[in-house]
């Protein structure tokens, strides 16, 4: 059996906590995983989640003290029946323990009435929103970045 001294438990963790933590959102394991890579490959914690049980992550999440630095959304997701927009608003909501968290709404082809309410997410407290393409990814990356420094 390896044994694990403590030493090495507090560096190990200490590069945990140093470690951007982000998580993604969207009912398409496909694109999280896609995602999840995406971030994993700057050195980013990645949690997953489909939109359903967001709210439940988010609470076992902040439970655990784990500091989360970045939300990012699919807008169509709807499993749950909540969109991005409405999950921004259960973000940003007064006594959110996410409140403070920078959240990045994509979507992919939007149509016009779609295009409108993704504009009200800048309006509601997005940091961030775009159609789902590689180059939009390259600006989430350098915006994660941002909030590194």
């Amino acid at each position: 059996m390896e044994s694990f001294s403590s030493k090495q438990f507090n560096a190990s963790i200490s590069q945990i906590v140093d470690q951007p933590h982000v998580l993604l959102v969207d009912d398409d394991p496909n694109t999280l995983n896609y995602l999840g890579t995406m971030f994993g490959a700057c050195k980013c914690l990645v949690s997953t989640s489909v939109s359903e049980r967001v709210l439940q992550i988010l609470e076992y999440i902040y439970a655990h003290r784990t500091k989360l630095n970045m939300i990012c959304v699919n807008y169509k997701s709807s499993e749950s029946g909540l969109n991005g927009y409405e999950l921004l608003v259960q973000f940003k909501r007064s006594g959110s323990a996410a409140k403070d968290v920078p959240v990045v709404i994509y979507c992919h082809d939007p149509n016009p009435d779609q295009q409108i309410e993704l504009n009200n997410c800048m309006i509601a407290g997005a940091s961030m929103v775009f159609e789902k393409s590689l180059i939009m990814l390259a600006e989430v990356v350098d915006l994660m970045k941002r909030i590194q420094q």
